[in-house]
């Protein structure tokens, strides 16, 4: 639920507690559904040093026909400990730059790379690369539950961007998804940006509001401030 008054001291303490054996672990992070957009006290947090961020969940379940497809790519679910650090590194490239520049975050997304694998190899879905002859220029995940296909970190190359390689990932994955079942899929983007409008011209629609807060590694511990402060 969203933050209500007072949550910020007990929410961050809580998450201190969760993480108390991870001393690699100097951020903080809280989300919530909010098929309102309902940001409760939100701003007690984001006086406190937080960033409040705002997605938007996106639904399919025909996408279009009418899509910017690069006819030049194979997409295909990656195999093999090569094409996974390929992709590892796709990731990284594409990330934002306060991500990057943070020196545990090479190690954390590997570890996350390698959650990915696991699900792969346990059935869940796959990790489809988009490749131009053998160099992989773009990847995303797509894992389902039930009747739904997810996808996750959908990302190009920043060398190939603007060549029509997302859309083709989310497409043709997609596509194979559906063909395999799936009856819905689902993605999520930070709200009115680039990749949003990507989604939406490939046969995405909006369904709900995801909100969070996010303090960034290495800022002092948050605590709530009172309007007199």
């Amino acid at each position: 639920h969203a933050p209500a008054e007072g949550d910020i001291d007990a929410w961050c303490s809580l998450f201190l507690n969760e993480f108390a054996d991870l001393p690699g672990v100097t951020h903080a992070t809280f989300g919530w559904d909010a098929p309102d957009g309902e940001q409760g006290r939100a701003a007690e947090f984001v006086a406190a040093g937080f960033t409040l961020e705002r997605a938007n969940v996106l639904v399919s379940t025909a996408l279009s026909d009418t899509a910017r497809i690069n006819g030049e790519l194979d997409v295909r679910p990656i195999d093999g400990t090569k094409e996974w650090l390929r992709a590892t590194e796709i990731q990284f490239r594409c990330a934002p730059s306060r991500y990057r520049s943070h020196a545990g975050y090479r190690a954390f997304l590997t570890k996350r790379m390698d959650g990915y694998r696991q699900m792969v190899r346990a059935g869940l879905g796959h990790w489809y690369g988009a490749f131009i002859e053998d160099a992989m220029v773009g990847g995303c995940g797509l894992f389902g539950a039930g009747n739904v296909a997810r996808f996750q970190m959908i990302g190009t190359d920043p060398v190939f961007q603007h060549q029509g390689v997302c859309t083709t990932l989310l497409v043709e994955s997609g596509r194979r998804a559906l063909a395999e079942g799936a009856r819905k899929l689902v993605i999520v983007a930070e709200a009115e940006s680039s990749a949003e409008a990507v989604y939406r011209k490939a046969g995405f629609e909006r369904h709900e509001v995801q909100l969070g807060l996010e303090r960034a590694p290495g800022k002092p511990a948050a605590k709530a401030i009172s309007p007199e402060e």
